[in-house]
């Protein structure tokens, strides 16, 4: 949408007759504008997620995150109706890394934005004894290499099936 009413939220305010005067100041909703790119720097061409989510302060209260799904040749994307300040922005798309970006919205064109997904690798195989025989509920673990010794616990473990096959 252009313009979300919620980017003009406040918490309620009372005056009581006689006290100083108020003068309130709305500012035009904001976006976040870009393109999503692979890591080969071509655009994300299927359907990509992009969430945002207030980062600190009374936005915290007053806002909750919001999701949309844009699909694009160029990767291309606009997403309107957000009120100024920090913001968290996450990317997914399938077969991608998932990203989280934090960037403030402070004036028109603060949030152009180019993220960029790491496509995901597909790893599958079968574990077998030195006969030849499949090995039903193997471990397997994957590491992204940053650990020097040992396996890192991260979630990127399976075990093989009956067949002795595994996918990550």
């Amino acid at each position: 949408p252009e313009s979300d009413p919620r980017s003009f939220s406040s918490d309620p305010v009372t005056f009581t007759p006689g006290e100083e005067s108020l003068e309130l100041v709305l500012s035009p909703p904001d976006a976040i504008r870009g393109r999503v790119i692979n890591d080969l720097e071509h655009p994300v061409t299927t359907p990509f997620t992009l969430t945002v989510r207030p980062y600190e302060g009374l936005l915290k209260r007053t806002l909750e995150k919001r999701s949309e799904t844009f699909t694009s040749e160029t990767g291309q994307f606009v997403f309107a109706g957000l009120a100024r300040g920090k913001w968290v922005l996450d990317a997914t798309a399938a077969n991608h890394t998932p990203l989280a970006a934090g960037l403030v919205l402070d004036g028109p064109g603060a949030g152009a934005q180019e993220l960029q997904l790491v496509r995901s690798a597909r790893v599958e195989g079968q574990v077998v004894d030195l006969q030849g025989n499949p090995i039903r509920g193997a471990e397997i673990r994957a590491r992204d290499g940053s650990s020097q010794r040992g396996w890192r616990r991260d979630g990127s473990e399976v075990r093989s099936n009956e067949e002795g096959r595994f996918v990550f």
